[in-house]
């Protein structure tokens, strides 16, 4: 492998099911002069093709993720393997490896993940260039890491080999390794109808690009985002941030995030400006260090849909409960991906978002369609949802404030408006509101929506229904409930048929005396 260059480290390991979730740390050392290193990397067999063996490992995913949801239910398998065309997983459930090549200094330089490809390219790094994935850096010399994250051996056996070439001059083919996307058709998307309404804005929380597992380049992304009618969109790439040098100013605003894959769970972080490794070097995990660091330099943390399927069918998404405490978090993804393929899902994770606020935690709700390409975008008969937020400052600083304070609402297109006014105050949807001893407090709901379909709205306190009403068929109408009781109250709009339209975050209402704060 590789001609021109010093080979500076050559490894092969042989695997078994049981050494999933493992890693194994190769140090290298870079030699002076050297100006562009090349990472090339493959495993074999990619995956297993015996539809037997898959369709079992398939099946018990698929009877765990309905499992304690009012979707488990005769027929619902069936129904949940074509809604998310699991068929395709049973003709191939893939092992996965991955390699991280970490500098001197400790810090993640970029992430090989190419694992869907029978004869992957080189990753090319050097000081002024980089492949997708990896993000330009000096070539010091002195002692590297390569660690490679063993994720899924679903096979037997599985074999990989890794091999680091070291170049005193760039050969043509580093300094030509630009993100490019893998020419995948790709049709105009969808342009969903959604209400405006002044002082909102609809975005996408959680995206990928070439530069993890992505079908599009950073630009491509943007100007698709842009044809959707999306005004921002967070890139969150596993474990990397080499997508954020990408950024341009354009219509669409760019959030800097990561998604911190890990084997026990997703986690995005948002608003920093370093990637945040959850390894020590292949050599031990330290998700919450990686998590408490982004905190601490005023990143929010989001939990990135914690009911997901788990392996084979996604290795590693489905979050760990007790991997890494609950109150690391200011945001879950609580409607994570479409309802018509995930409805199961987003039930049991709006029964989690509950319980945290009964445990004195207060994470925001926000909505996420995990954005890789065409799949995750809107048709006819599939819409995701988006996530809306009030502010009317359109920056990233603006938009993670607000987010931050939960001025909030999850939706397909639908705008949700909830106020409640007390005799000492008032506040919305973020807000705390003071409840005088003996006191009321005037709710108003105010609905927007593109359509006026029959639908169903539900205030709810506490986790529990409080009230409900069937909007009038207007394309704008509000609707007033007064209650005494302090909690917390959102708003929930259903469609006739079932199907969750949108939902608000909470205002909170306390009992005492004072003003309304935050």
């Amino acid at each position: 492998m590789g001609e021109g260059g010093s080979v500076i480290l050559s490894w092969h390991g042989r695997f078994h099911p049981g050494d999933s979730g493992t890693l194994v740390p190769l140090d290298f050392d870079i030699p002076p002069g050297t100006t562009a290193l090349a990472v090339r990397f493959r495993y074999s067999p990619l995956g297993s093709r015996d539809r037997e063996r898959n369709r079992i490992a398939v099946q018990a995913a698929a009877q765990d993720y309905l499992r304690g949801t009012p979707f488990d239910v005769p027929g619902e398998e069936e129904r949940l393997f074509q809604a998310r065309d699991l068929d395709r997983t049973v003709r191939f459930v893939r092992n996965l490896f991955n390699v991280l090549v970490i500098e001197p200094g400790g810090a993640s330089v970029g992430r090989w993940d190419l694992g869907t490809r029978e004869d992957p390219p080189p990753a090319w790094m050097g000081a002024d260039f980089a492949s997708p994935g990896f993000a330009p850096h000096a070539l010091d010399a002195g002692r590297w890491t390569a660690a490679v994250e063993v994720w899924e051996v679903f096979t037997d056996e599985a074999e990989a080999w890794l091999e680091i070439d070291a170049y005193d001059v760039p050969p043509t083919e580093a300094r030509s390794a630009r993100p490019k996307s893998p020419g995948l058709a790709a049709p105009r998307p969808r342009r969903v109808e959604r209400a405006r309404l002044p002082g909102v804005l609809y975005g996408e929380m959680h995206s990928h690009t070439v530069h993890s597992d992505g079908h599009y380049t950073v630009d491509e992304q943007g100007r698709r985002a842009s044809a959707m009618g999306l005004d921002f969109v967070a890139l969150t790439d596993h474990n990397v941030t080499s997508g954020h040098a990408e950024f341009r100013d354009g219509p669409v605003t760019r959030i800097r995030g990561e998604e911190l894959t890990t084997f026990h769970g997703h986690f995005c972080l948002y608003g920093i400006d370093r990637c945040h490794p959850w390894q020590d070097r292949g050599r031990r995990v330290r998700t919450v260090d990686a998590i408490d660091a982004a905190r601490a330099a005023g990143a929010l943390v989001s939990l990135a849909h914690p009911n997901n399927f788990g392996a084979p069918v996604c290795v590693g998404c489905r979050f760990r409960e007790g991997s890494v405490p609950y109150d690391r978090f200011d945001l879950v993804e609580v409607w994570y991906g479409a309802w018509a393929q995930r409805r199961a899902e987003i039930v049991k994770t709006l029964g989690l978002w509950d319980r945290l606020w009964d445990a004195g935690l207060q994470p925001v709700a926000i909505a996420a369609r995990d954005w890789h390409g065409v799949a995750h975008e809107d048709t006819a008969d599939v819409v995701f949802p988006v996530t809306a937020v009030r502010t009317d400052d359109r920056s990233e600083a603006g938009i993670l404030a607000a987010v931050r304070a939960g001025r909030v609402f999850l939706t397909r297109g639908a705008a949700l408006e909830l106020s409640i006014r007390t005799d000492v105050g008032e506040g919305d949807v973020g807000d705390t509101v003071v409840l005088p001893p003996r006191g009321t407090a005037a709710i108003r709901v105010d609905l927007a929506r593109p359509h006026a379909t029959p639908a169903l709205a539900c205030l709810v306190r506490d986790g529990r229904l409080e009230a409900q009403w069937e909007p009038p068929r207007r394309l704008e109408c509000r609707h007033e409930w007064t209650v005494r009781s302090p909690g917390r109250y959102r708003v929930e709009l259903w469609a006739a048929d079932g199907e969750l339209l949108a939902i608000t975050n909470h205002v909170v209402v306390v009992g005492g005396r004072g003003s309304a704060h935050r």
